[in-house]
């Protein structure tokens, strides 16, 4: 099998994945900010929505989810992530995010 069809395979079982998900009762919430909490046991991630306040001061959000799993878990999952955010760049083009935003996070050096 050529690399072209396994991609194209890769893809439609992923497809189906999700066609099965949809089939069952599973929750999904919308979520632009997280949150990540570390210790020796285990990695915390708090799931929420931001938004602009009512008030017009700041951001209000609402917490969704707390997700916590093991350091293992948690390395695995970064890896199956950073795998899948490259198919995306290579189907879709390159997922841009400002200088500044990741200076804001620690992620990038001034």
């Amino acid at each position: 099998m050529n690399q072209d069809n396994a991609k194209t395979n890769d893809q439609n079982a992923q497809i189906n994945d999700i066609m099965e998900l949809k089939n069952e009762d599973v929750f999904t919430v919308y979520t632009n900010s997280v949150n990540l909490a570390f210790g020796y046991y285990d990695f915390q991630f708090l799931f929420r929505e931001q938004y602009p306040s009512f008030d017009g001061q700041g951001a209000d959000s609402i917490n969704f989810v707390r997700l916590v799993m093991s350091p293992q878990h948690a390395k695995i999952f970064n890896m199956i992530l950073e795998k899948n955010i490259k198919q995306y760049e290579e189907n879709f083009g390159e997922i841009n995010v400002s200088d500044n935003f990741l200076k804001s996070l620690n992620l990038l050096e001034e």
